[in-house]
């Protein structure tokens, strides 16, 4: 068994620690983050939405993000968080099944 604990980052596990995924709890948020950029990666990704609104663009299809739902970024899906409701924010848990220091590719 293993315990993470939240470090200084949003993020609880990944790489750093030795876990073979990443999981974050996203504060929440009332702009897209401007770290934010049309990328893909070799692994799946899961957005599961937790409160508020956003807009995620996947190989140019936008998918809203609400609230109760899970949206699952296939391996090399170009993917970017275009929009955020500046009045609600949005909050969500992001998964990614392996945790890679350069599995990010911009795009």
């Amino acid at each position: 068994m293993k315990i993470y604990d939240k470090g200084i980052t949003q993020m609880y596990c990944g790489y750093w620690n030795g876990s073979p995924l990443e999981v974050g709890l996203i504060p929440t948020i009332f702009k897209v983050p401007e770290r934010e950029v049309l990328h893909s990666h070799p692994y799946r990704e899961y957005y599961v939405i937790i409160a508020g609104k956003g807009l995620l663009i996947i190989n140019g299809k936008e998918v809203e993000l609400a609230p109760n739902n899970v949206v699952m970024v296939e391996p090399y899906e170009k993917h970017e968080v275009t929009w955020v409701d500046p009045h609600e924010g949005i909050r969500w848990v992001i998964i990614k099944e392996k945790s890679d220091p350069n599995g990010k590719i911009v795009h």
